[in-house]
């Protein structure tokens, strides 16, 4: 898992795990795990059993993503238990070892086989939310993405817009290969100001997305630079659509297995759509304007916000959109900071006739002269979102599991 992946800070992804605990504590841990909100989308069963029980239930049943083993016996009879549950589980199935004590030998003796860990009991919670998270990661493929929501606290705010500059900054001043995603189908406006119009719809997009050729997605894309794309839909009824919440995570997981940054535009988006992309992404930006309306909606998506991620604040960045369209009536920086208990990361000036200029002409902002200044106004926020750790580059700048192990060494040849 990336450095920057915090198994404390991300939903995890959709999988199964078994655990097979063989202590009553280590058990009633892992039950904990199940109202934990970061597990919301990973079936976990937990068993008071061992390696017996795992070995008669993958002789009948398919093997999970990851399977967690308690055992206090560390014996030479134990690895040749390890040897039979390998061959009833399916190629891919990653396992993780709970045992009685610290023994370096044993440990270098597992890991050699293919296990995943081994932890010595008596077991902390996040040390094993810790491995879970860093397995599946690791074996779903997106460990090195960052996915990234912007919401708006209300309608009119601009959140198309600052997400287009925060996309622009990301790929053109760190260089990142960057996917500015659409989620509005028939509603979508995410196009315009890079001068595109697409007349796919939103379901045919994510189809192919999911499911389809690479030739088949390149289809529905566009090359906005070097290292921006836009997944972008218009071609829907604006009313009625009701997009498939699997096929759009499908989309998403392959999306990001090939762009390290996924920004997701998240205006007009539905209700559950946007629900799902906030509860996943790796930081989420809320975009408000300095009126009474718009803040007080800022006020409760962020403490909704916050609940989903575990009241993890780190991860939310609030921006203030068109500062100063309303002069000395205005609220002020000091009371929108008090009002809604979280400063807000930028400010972004009231200027209607470089937006206004930006769609006419089908020219991103930053492109502009007049708003040349105005998408490094995010990079504090783009440089988070994006994990990024290096300068500021120029724009010519470039930028085996359990299973398969184990019954490697069980075929190598005794001396």
């Amino acid at each position: 898992m990336a450095e920057d992946m915090k198994s404390d800070a991300v939903l995890l992804p959709a999988a199964n795990v078994d655990i097979f605990a063989v202590s009553e504590d280590t058990q009633k841990k892992m039950d904990t795990l199940k109202g934990d909100w970061r597990f919301a989308r990973v079936n976990l069963t937990v068993q008071m059993q061992g390696i017996d029980e795992a070995i008669k239930k993958y002789k009948e049943y398919k093997s999970p993503d990851l399977i967690i083993i308690g055992t206090d016996d560390i014996s030479a009879a134990f690895i040749e238990k390890l040897g039979t549950l390998s061959e009833h589980c399916i190629e891919g199935t990653e396992a993780v070892i709970i045992g009685p004590k610290n023994d370096v030998q044993l440990y270098r003796n597992l890991v050699g086989m293919g296990v995943r860990d081994y932890l010595v009991r008596p077991v902390e919670t996040e040390d094993v939310v810790d491995v879970i998270a860093k397995t599946l990661f690791d074996k779903i493929g997106v460990s090195d993405s960052r996915l990234v929501a912007v919401v708006g606290a209300k309608g009119g705010v601009g959140t198309t817009s600052v997400a287009q500059m925060l996309a622009w900054d990301i790929a053109e001043k760190f260089s990142l290969k960057t996917m500015l995603m659409d989620a509005a189908a028939g509603w979508s406006t995410l196009g315009v100001g890079f001068g595109s119009e697409t007349p796919n719809t939103f379901a045919e997009c994510l189809k192919l997305a999911a499911t389809g050729s690479d030739d088949d997605l390149n289809r529905m894309l566009t090359e906005v630079s070097d290292h921006l794309t836009l997944f972008a839909c218009g071609g829907d009824n604006m009313l009625g659509y009701v997009p498939d919440m699997e096929v759009f995570e499908t989309a998403v997981d392959r999306i990001m297995k090939t762009y390290p940054v996924v920004v997701v535009d998240l205006s007009n988006a539905p209700s559950d759509l946007a629900k799902r992309v906030v509860e996943r992404a790796h930081e989420v930006l809320i975009v408000t304007t300095p009126t009474l309306t718009s803040l007080r909606a800022a006020r409760a998506l962020l403490k909704e916000i916050k609940a989903y991620h575990g009241d993890n604040s780190d991860l939310v960045d609030l921006v203030v959109n068109m500062k100063g369209q309303f002069g000395s009536k205005e609220i002020s920086n000091a009371d929108i900071e008090t009002a809604l208990d979280h400063a807000p990361e930028c400010y972004i000036p009231y200027m209607p006739e470089v937006f206004n200029e930006s769609e006419t002409v089908g020219t991103p902002v930053g492109d502009l002269k007049a708003g040349a200044d105005l998408p490094a106004k995010l990079l504090g926020i783009a440089k988070q979102a994006a994990a990024y750790k290096g300068e500021l580059q120029t724009k010519t700048a470039d930028s085996g599991s359990f299973l398969d192990k184990i019954m490697s060494t069980m075929k190598k040849p005794k001396d």
